[in-house]
Order: structure tokens, then C-alpha cells, then sequence
């Protein structure tokens, strides 16, 4: 490999590790912090939290661990990638579904 592909492969492990960082703290903070500030919000905050940190794995499995250790066993790394990525698609529909309920409250007046 070039040096500048050396530089831009680091570049994009940073990157995406620091991306990986904020979203698995996010969501940290959404499970823990965010939930006992906002005891509204409850349910949705603990359906984001779990979304925003499985997320973070997913980015740190593929853009970083699949970088840094590219002849890891496929066998292992494919379905830990799907498990994730499953993952990710139901905390998001759980996420959309306690919105959906939490506005479905608002509009007939009941309480969240």
C-alpha cells in the first residue's frame, strides 16, 4: 500500500471510532442521565439509548474492527454484523413506535 493510502485508512478508523464514541455515549446517557431528567420521555429515551448504542457498535464493527483486522474468521465476524444490524432495525422500530404512542397521547389529551 501507498502512504497516502496508509493516511487515509487511519483517517477513516479515527473518524469512525469517534463516530462509534459519540453514539454509544449518547446513548449511554439516553438509558441512564436522560431518562431520570426527563421522566416524560421515558420509554422513548430507553428505545434511542438502546438504538443509538447497538448503532455505535455496528459502526465500530464495520468501518473499524473490519480495518484494523481484516482476516478476522468471516464465520464469526458476518453474523455478529447481522445480529447488529437486526438489532439497530428493532431499536429503531421500537423508537418509532413509542413516538407513535407518546403523540397518539398528546392528541386525545392523556397524559404520556
Amino acid at each position: 500500500m501507498s502512504y497516502s493510502r496508509h493516511v487515509s485508512a487511519a483517517v477513516l478508523v479515527s473518524t469512525a471510532l469517534l463516530w462509534a464514541l459519540v453514539m454509544t455515549v449518547g446513548g449511554a446517557w439516553c438509558l441512564t442521565l436522560g431518562r431520570a431528567r426527563f421522566a416524560a420521555f421515558s420509554d422513548v429515551l430507553a428505545a434511542s439509548g438502546v438504538f443509538w448504542i447497538v448503532g455505535g457498535q455496528l459502526v465500530f464493527a464495520i468501518l473499524v474492527a473490519d480495518r484494523v483486522f481484516p482476516r478476522a474468521a468471516r464465520r464469526v465476524v458476518v453474523p455478529m454484523e447481522i445480529l447488529l444490524t437486526l438489532s439497530v432495525f428493532a431499536a429503531g422500530v421500537w423508537t418509532v413506535y413509542g413516538l407513535w404512542v407518546m403523540l397518539a397521547a398528546a392528541r386525545a389529551g392523556g397524559p404520556m
